[in-house]
C-alpha cells in the first residue's frame, strides 16, 4: 500500500510552502507509522539504522540534483540541507 503519507518530511513540505518555515519544526516519528502503515518497531529501527548511514555529502548531492526547472533557489536548497541533516540527527535519537 502507499504509505507516503507516513513520512513527516513530505507532510511538512506540503503544509509549509516556504522552506524557511520548516527550520523550527522538531523531528518526530509520525504516529501514522504505527497507526496506518502498520510498521513494526523492528521495521522502524531498521529504517533508522539505514538512515544513520546517509552522509551529509549524500544529502547535499540529493538536494543539488533536482533541475533548475523545479524552481528551488540556492537559499531553499541550503535550508533544505540544513533541515534534512537536523531531522536525521534528531530522528537517530530514537535508535
Amino acid at each position: 500500500s502507499d504509505c507516503t503519507h507516513c513520512f513527516h518530511l513530505s507532510a511538512v513540505l506540503r503544509s509549509h510552502p516556504s522552506l524557511k518555515t520548516v527550520r523550527s519544526i522538531e523531528a518526530e516519528l509520525n504516529p501514522d507509522l504505527y497507526n496506518n502503515c502498520n510498521f513494526t518497531p523492528d521495521e522502524i529501527s531498521s529504517a533508522l539504522r539505514a538512515l544513520s548511514t546517509v552522509s551529509e555529502k549524500t544529502i547535499i548531492q540529493a538536494v543539488a540534483a533536482p533541475p533548475s526547472e523545479w524552481g528551488l533557489t540556492l537559499d531553499e536548497r541550503v535550508t533544505l540541507v540544513e533541515y534534512l541533516t537536523r531531522q536525521q540527527h534528531q530522528l537517530l535519537t530514537f535508535l
